[in-house]
């Protein structure tokens, strides 16, 4: 038996030296697999560069997805500042049409004083100085607004007055406008 060992263990390491011999004399490569050789080799670099681009594409999803909610983030906000400079600017446009009635109502409401004090200078001059009169009959003025169709004191609910002698209670009535639905403009 043990030579029966012997021998395997001898055919075994003669077929494993000629084998190495072979495998050392080997031929050199063909023009083809030369070829081959080399494109493997391209092939290789190319997969390289293809795993490099695939990570810096993959870092820059990263930065771009960041940069896309921070936009829309933005555009959020935006949208907020909008909606909010609309609300202001109709309460700004309110606020400066409300100003205008008033100011129309108050140069009206003067005139009307102004004018009634000529009137009383006129009766008084009539009757001490023989019938003469300095400024003449008065026509009231017109508070018209906008294309005419309202009138200022009208739209504040104002009463205007021709009688004489004069007085402030409608001037004063139109400064009660102030304590109502205008005080929220004056901050």
């Amino acid at each position: 038996m043990k030579r029966a060992v012997i021998v395997v263990l001898v055919v075994a390491a003669a077929g494993v030296a000629s084998f190495a011999a072979g495998a050392w004399s080997a031929s050199p490569p063909s023009p083809l697999e030369k070829r081959l050789i080399k494109n493997v080799a391209k092939l290789e670099a190319v997969d390289r560069q293809m795993a490099a681009s695939i990570r810096t594409l993959r870092a820059n999803d990263k930065v771009l997805g960041s940069a896309v909610q921070s936009l829309q983030k933005s555009v959020t906000t935006l949208q907020n500042d909008v909606k909010t400079l609309k609300t202001n600017q109709s309460d700004l446009a309110g606020g400066v049409t409300l100003s205008l009635v008033y100011a129309a109502c108050g140069a009206a409401l003067t005139a009307d004083a102004v004018q009634g004090t000529w009137q009383i200078e006129d009766q008084l001059s009539a009757a001490t100085q023989g019938g003469k009169t300095y400024y003449g009959p008065q026509t009231p003025v017109d508070d018209s607004i906008g294309n005419g169709t309202i009138r200022a004191c009208d739209a504040l609910r104002i009463t205007r007055s021709q009688a004489l002698p004069p007085t402030t209670g409608n001037l004063a009535a139109l400064l009660l406008v102030l304590r109502g639905s205008a005080a929220h403009f004056v901050k």
